[in-house]
């Protein structure tokens, strides 16, 4: 008996395995190990109709909630492509299975299809360094306190905020993107000045955002990470009515505060919108162009501080209470009060040396200022003012100017005065003539010489040492002094010697006045006076330059003639 009740239990068992075994496809995942059994099917399955949505909805509370905001992924696989839980979550294929199915793998998830497209650098993170815990809403997190917060991939949203701090405390909203994009941080490309209170202009638009926005320091939870010992900038709240707000006085209040009547904000200096003349002291001539500080000097010891850059200034330039009445308020008497202290009875503000017609008439000195005099400044001679007005020399031009030639005319009767050749009106062209080249000079000038510029012969030096002056003095003035000898020493080694002029003219080279019969040992008679001169003549090479040979020649009728031609003239 007790064997058949055992054989009897054991046939039930067996008889149920069979029948669940018929009826599911497999053991479900882990997650879903708790609806096994046959009683249980219904929790997921509708009865001839498979999985049901609406029963894994009422399970997973936090996906249903999602869909319910008619955003992100599942809304748009259920609601709007209506396709089934189990398209993508599987299950009775054991309890190792993965019940997430990645079509492409989790690495390719197009993101777009949860509604928030990854771009800039948000193309680079991992998928879990922004779905993480500490991440999820608050309200998320109430709601569904059994979701598996280091799994699943809900509770975000799309607020920058979620995930990162914010970096302004409040000051500009959450809204991040209105200035900031995803590539990077800074610049905030997207936020323009020209849209809040204080408009950048002139040299506002080139300063540095922190010289105004100052760094603040606090300890704040200014992200879902936690707590940061952070700095942030200032955006709001700043004053900015009056230019004080930000900058220094350096009047000290003592013009007003309205900087902008005087200045701009293109530039602090020059004060624009100042007119100068508007004062007891019109400005004039140079005086226009006078930086204000070389009047207006520094004054007091006190320590000022205005504005919020906390700057420290030791002084103030002075506007008030400044002497002006005379000339030497302001400038050092040059002259030493030795033509009186009305400056403006001889000059101008235009300048020093710009002085009133007829102020000061050089021509009642000892030394009236005639040709290019006229024009040299001042103090070109009068090198300390009108103080050595008495003493300077004025004899000789040597006095103020250097000797140009060196010394090369001290021996002349006048010991080379300088107005013997030169006049005030220009030290070029020299009042050297032609004629008095001739008559005061060794070396006349005639023919081809005459037709010479000046440069030619009297050569300024290019190489060797010390000043480069003009040669006036020869101590040889033959032709070869300036000639090159293109006979190579034909009429000067052998004798008699010869020299140029026995031959040439100072007319032309090629114009000859040598006659062969009567300056030469060799008489040209009969068909010898006929024959040109280059027959006997000949072209030869020394040092590689050509010359023509004239002497010594070998007067021997065979030199120049063969045996057999001096037969035909004998016979003849």
């Amino acid at each position: 008996m007790v064997a058949l009740i055992i054989g009897l239990v054991l046939w039930q068992i067996l008889s149920a395995r069979v029948a669940q075994a018929q009826l599911s496809p497999g053991d479900l995942a882990a997650p879903h190990s708790a609806f096994e059994g046959l009683t249980n099917c219904t929790e997921c399955h509708e009865i001839g109709k498979g999985p049901s949505a609406d029963k894994c909805l009422s399970c997973h509370t936090g996906v249903k909630a999602s869909i319910e905001t008619e955003k992100g992924y599942h809304y748009r696989v259920v609601k709007q492509d209506k396709r089934a839980c189990f398209s993508c979550h599987s299950d009775h294929s054991g309890k190792e299975f993965k019940l997430i199915h990645w079509e492409n793998g989790i690495e390719k998830f197009e993101h777009q299809l949860a509604g928030y497209a990854l771009k800039g650098k948000h193309e680079s993170l991992e998928c879990r360094n922004c779905h993480k815990p500490d991440f999820a809403k608050t309200e998320f997190l109430l709601a569904h306190q059994q979701v598996n917060l280091s799994k699943t991939f809900l509770g975000l949203t799309d607020n920058c905020l979620s995930c990162h701090g914010d970096e302004h405390r409040g000051q500009l909203g959450a809204d991040c993107q209105n200035c900031h994009g995803s590539d990077h941080w800074t610049p905030a490309r997207g936020f323009e000045h020209d849209k809040a209170k204080f408009t950048l202009v002139g040299k506002h638009a080139t300063v540095q955002c922190q010289k105004c926005h100052k760094p603040l320091n606090d300890r704040v939870v200014i992200s879902p990470a936690g707590v940061s010992d952070s700095a942030y900038s200032e955006f709001t709240g700043l004053s900015f009515g009056k230019c004080v707000s930000c900058h220094t006085d350096p009047h000290q209040s003592k013009l007003g505060d309205d900087c902008l009547k005087c200045h701009s904000q293109k530039a602090w200096s020059p004060a624009s919108g100042f007119d100068h003349s508007s004062t007891k002291f019109a400005l004039t001539g140079k005086h226009k162009s006078v930086l204000c500080e070389k009047c207006h000097k520094s004054v007091g010891a006190q320590k000022v501080s205005s504005g919020k850059s906390g700057k420290v200034e030791d002084a103030f330039a002075a506007y008030k209470g400044l002497e002006f009445g005379t000339c030497e308020s302001c400038h050092t008497d040059v002259h030493q009060a030795k033509l009186g202290k009305d400056c403006q009875s001889c000059h101008k503000t235009n300048g020093w040396n710009s002085l009133k017609s007829n102020s000061f008439d050089h021509g009642k000195t000892e030394y009236p200022l005639l040709g290019k005099h006229k024009a040299v400044k001042c103090q070109s001679c009068h090198k300390t003012g009108v103080k050595d007005a008495k003493t300077l020399k004025s004899e000789h031009c040597t006095d103020c100017h250097s000797d140009t030639h060196k010394g090369q005319f001290a021996d002349r009767s006048d010991g080379g005065a300088c107005e013997s050749c030169h006049t005030v009106s220009g030290f070029a062209p020299s009042q050297f003539t032609i004629e008095r080249h001739n008559q005061e000079s060794a070396f006349k000038l005639a023919g081809a010489h005459l037709a010479q510029p000046c440069p030619i012969c009297h050569v300024t030096p290019k190489k060797g040492k010390g000043a480069k002056v003009m040669k006036f003095s020869f101590e040889k003035t033959d032709c070869v002094a300036c000639h090159s000898d293109i006979h190579f020493g034909q009429f000067t080694v052998t004798s008699p010697e010869k020299g140029c002029v026995d031959c040439h003219g100072a007319d032309a080279w090629q114009e000859l006045v040598f006659d062969h019969n009567r300056d030469s040992k060799y008489v040209l008679e009969g068909a010898h006076a006929q024959t040109l001169c280059q027959n006997c003549h000949k072209t030869e090479k020394r040092k590689g330059k050509r010359f023509v040979r004239y002497r010594p020649l070998d007067s021997a009728c065979k030199s120049c003639h063969s045996l057999e031609t001096l037969e035909l003239l004998k016979q003849k």
